[in-house]
């Protein structure tokens, strides 16, 4: 898995809007996926129409995890993004984007005390929130 700093954070970013950005879920909603490893537990999601876009927080360590994950698996593998930042620092960030079947990511960051962006992409739909999970 790669993570790609700030220099991806335009790209996703305009790809996410270029999407449309959607926040109402489809029926056929993506579950959490339990990769971001024992500890974590669901802070906040939010759905577009080809998936769920996860964050994750553990308390004892302070780290979030986001997510995002497809509605099916795809037979050929779809262009799929996430990322995550802090609301006060958009230094700190970290993303995955590539091609993949079911899901992107995970990818973790520091955020005790913080509140989180993130967005996620999946074959072309986006869906994310600004300052949430904050704690």
């Amino acid at each position: 898995m790669k993570l790609r700093r700030m220099a991806a954070a335009g790209l996703i970013t305009t790809a996410t809007l270029a999407g449309g950005m959607v926040t109402a879920g489809p029926a056929s909603a993506a579950s959490y996926n339990g990769s971001c490893g024992s500890g974590y537990s669901v802070s906040h999601s939010v759905s577009s129409t080809t998936g769920t876009v996860f964050v994750t927080y553990n308390s004892s360590n302070g780290y979030n995890c986001a997510v995002a994950i497809a509605n099916r698996r795809y037979s050929t593998a779809v262009q799929m993004s996430v990322w995550i930042r802090l609301s006060s620092n958009h230094q700190k960030y970290k993303s995955e984007d590539g091609k993949f079947h079911s899901y992107a990511g995970p990818v973790f960051l520091y955020g005790k005390n913080s509140c989180i962006d993130y967005r996620g992409m999946i074959a072309g739909a986006g869906a994310g929130a600004n300052k949430v999970a904050c704690g």
